[in-house]
Parts: structure tokens; sequence; C-alpha cells
């Protein structure tokens, strides 16, 4: 649980395209918190629910490395934003 803003922290391991996204429990996208190139490492991104009804949200991640012979990864995590 959080209230008004959580950080989620997230690591690759190659250089990857990296997308987090925020969804309701609707499926409908309200935050895109990254987009975009990450090198190898441990990485973090703060999401600000100010405005967004209590409630429980999903964090989407999907990883793709550009090398190496590792698939795509995509990883879900439940949230729940308490007013």
């Amino acid at each position: 649980p959080f209230n008004p803003s959580t950080a989620i922290g997230y690591g690759v391991f190659r250089r990857s395209r990296v997308s987090l996204k925020i969804y309701n429990i609707l499926g409908e996208a309200v935050a895109q918190l990254f987009a975009g190139v990450r090198e190898p490492g441990e990485h973090e991104a703060v999401w600000n629910a100010s405005g967004q009804p209590s409630g429980v949200y999903v964090a989407e991640l999907l990883t793709e490395p550009f090398d190496g012979p590792e698939p795509a990864v995509r990883l879900i995590r439940k949230l729940l934003y308490i007013r």
C-alpha cells in the first residue's frame, strides 16, 4: 500500500529496451513511467498517484535485450493506492 507516491525498483542484466506502465483495474493505462533504453544495473521510477482514485493498480515492466540469447521479459506487480 502507498499514499500518494511509490518508488518502483527494477534491474536489467543487459542493455535493453524498457517500458514501465501503470494500469488501473479495468486495464486502462494511467501512467507511462519510463519508455526507452536502460544500461545494465538497478533503476528506479517514482509514480505519484495524486489525482487517481484509491484502488488496485498494476505495474507492468517489459524488457527486450538488444543482444544475447535472453528472451523479452514481462513482469507484473499489483499496487494498492490508499488515500
